[in-house]
């Protein structure tokens, strides 16, 4: 993620939480240094890098967090600057399954957390990841006329 994207995060993020949370907002400037291990406060799985130890490993945040692991563990998705089922991902963020998003997306909605709403936030209306789908393509159009 380029420094500009980590420092709007940061912001947002502070901006959300109040600005009278310290340590949120150490937290925050010491989370977003790593380059792979980036994770919002009070959350183990939730950007594009895992503090988690293992599976079982949530943060405070342990709703949120749950919603960002199975995201995390969609079973369709392409890695950045790859190929899969004949799709190319140019960007270097793992793209997902358009129906592990929107999972993504309730599950965030049905948490109804502060750090919830801020990460559909980002990831869907800042961030705009996009998804894929496995559709079949038109490869040509017949046009019927007359009778048959």
């Amino acid at each position: 993620m380029r420094p500009i994207v980590r420092c709007l995060v940061a912001l947002l993020f502070i901006h959300q939480m109040g600005c009278g949370r310290f340590e949120v907002m150490k937290n925050t400037v010491y989370y977003l240094r790593g380059k792979r291990d980036i994770t919002f406060p009070g959350t183990k799985w939730c950007g594009p890098g895992s503090r988690a130890a293992n599976f079982s490993d949530l943060g405070d945040e342990s709703e949120t967090d749950k919603c960002c692991r199975e995201h995390d563990h969609c079973p369709e998705s392409i890695s950045g600057y790859s190929w899969k089922h004949g799709l190319h991902n140019p960007t270097p963020y793992t793209r997902s399954h358009c129906y592990c998003d929107e999972a993504f997306r309730r599950c965030l909605e049905d948490v109804k957390s502060k750090v919830g709403n801020l990460m559909a936030e980002i990831y869907f209306n800042f961030l705009k990841v996009k998804c894929f789908k496995q559709d079949c393509p038109i490869v040509r159009c017949i046009k019927y006329s007359g009778l048959i």
